[in-house]
């Protein structure tokens, strides 16, 4: 038995001995184990096993992998911080990462299971920065065979409380929060609005259904005091 358990060695088999009976054998995982995929060779076949999910399903103990005399166990590490230590978390499979990038406090890649979602992942990252637009959210679903891009707006599903706004995230996914105040010139005409003439900041501005002709006035610092209010011209290029 080799990796993170309290102390790793070889153990004398007996036929009345189990998987569980091993780790026990040991002194279980430790704090630092991966204990989602732990791997079993025996024969030359190698199966991984979820201790975790067996665990909470409260499985019988015809579902542990076979053990006999000469079978190999070893439990993985679970994967540094990656800003803390690169050397250990590149060892981590890519079928089993999400890279989370841009305006995010903790960007890098995490180790992620079918049990998390996209909340998980943001917490573990530590969350948006001050600077993230959590309007225009991408997700990009790999492995797919086709190209997918998903777009989540994270404050409307904070305003709602509505699950169906979060994206069925997936390991070898990729999130991607941009910056609030990024270059125009990236950003759709279809999500922009045009503010010109007599404001104080004319321009280009962003723009959403919750947002009215006030709050884009505003947003332009407000009409100078040479501004004709009687005579707003409003062109819908739609």
């Amino acid at each position: 038995v080799m990796g993170e358990v309290v102390r790793p060695g070889r153990i004398e088999w007996s036929d009345e001995m189990d998987l569980i009976d091993l780790l026990a054998h040991v002194g279980g995982p430790t704090r630092r184990a991966d204990t989602s995929k732990i791997e079993v060779a025996n024969n030359g076949q190698m199966t991984n096993f979820d201790l975790d999910q067996y665990i909470l399903d409260g499985s019988p103990a015809s579902n542990l992998p076979r053990v006999s005399a000469g079978t190999v166990v070893r439990v993985h590490a679970l994967p540094d911080d990656p800003s803390d230590n690169k050397s250990q978390w590149v060892s981590q499979s890519s079928d089993a990462s999400i890279y989370v990038f841009g305006q995010i406090n903790a960007p890098g890649r995490y180790r992620f299971t079918d049990e998390m979602h996209f909340l998980d992942i943001l917490s573990a990252a530590d969350g948006p920065t001050m600077d993230a637009d959590i309007h225009n959210i991408r997700v990009t679903h790999r492995g797919l065979g086709y190209a997918k891009v998903s777009k989540l707006n994270l404050s409307m599903y904070f305003e709602t409380g509505d699950e169906s706004i979060l994206p069925d995230v997936r390991p070898g996914d990729t999130i991607y929060i941009p910056e609030k105040n990024k270059n125009w010139l990236d950003r759709s005409k279809e999500s922009t609005v045009r503010v010109l003439g007599e404001v104080r900041d004319p321009g280009r501005y962003v723009f959403n259904d919750n947002m009215t002709v006030l709050d884009l006035l505003a947003e332009a610092g407000g009409p100078t005091n040479s501004a004709y209010l009687e005579k707003i011209s409003i062109v819908n290029m739609s």
